[in-house]
């Protein structure tokens, strides 16, 4: 089951993984609040237009129903006859640790403050060494770790309950 659910987490990463990297490089407005503060104060963003917020919307509702069909597919084909609620509870956290891993092992230390693409970088903060700052995406991998807890519990319960009574 553990197995299971680090390959699913991986598929996951996979896929909201491109929609991050996609989005950061098309509308870099989007993720901006998630830069370290110097980078978000020196970035000179042109505003989104409405095509600009209307597309990108849909493309990130598109990337996160695919992710969650993906989860809800995996969970009724390895849970078809559960009867207990805490396989299911960890089950997606260990889906959701595996994307926040993901997120911080790829697309945070090594994308983000290793490689630096230039493309990731917002307009007027190429170069500055706060790209270079692995703790700031650290403590957020901390706080993925807490969203990954609640985020498990608030979708565990309606997860195994549709299992349970509908497949």
């Amino acid at each position: 089951m553990i197995l299971n659910a680090i390959g699913v987490g991986l598929i996951i990463s996979a896929i909201l993984g491109a929609s991050i990297t996609v989005t950061e490089i098309f509308w870099p407005n989007i993720y901006a609040h998630d830069y370290p503060k110097a980078i978000q104060e020196k970035a000179r963003l042109v505003p989104m237009n409405r095509r600009q917020k209307s597309f990108s919307a849909i493309f990130i509702v598109l990337s996160y129903l695919m992710a969650v069909g993906g989860i809800v597919i995996a969970l009724a084909a390895q849970f078809h006859n559960i009867r207990d609620y805490w396989p299911v509870f960890f089950y997606l956290l260990t889906v959701f640790m595996t994307f926040n891993l993901f997120d911080l092992l790829i697309l945070d230390w090594l994308i983000f403050n290793t490689l630096t693409p230039k493309q990731i970088c917002l307009p007027g903060t190429e170069g500055m060494k706060d790209y270079k700052n692995y703790w700031f995406n650290f403590v957020g991998f901390l706080k993925g770790i807490m969203i990954s807890i609640l985020m498990a519990f608030v979708t565990s319960a309606p997860a195994f309950l549709m299992i349970r009574y509908l497949f």
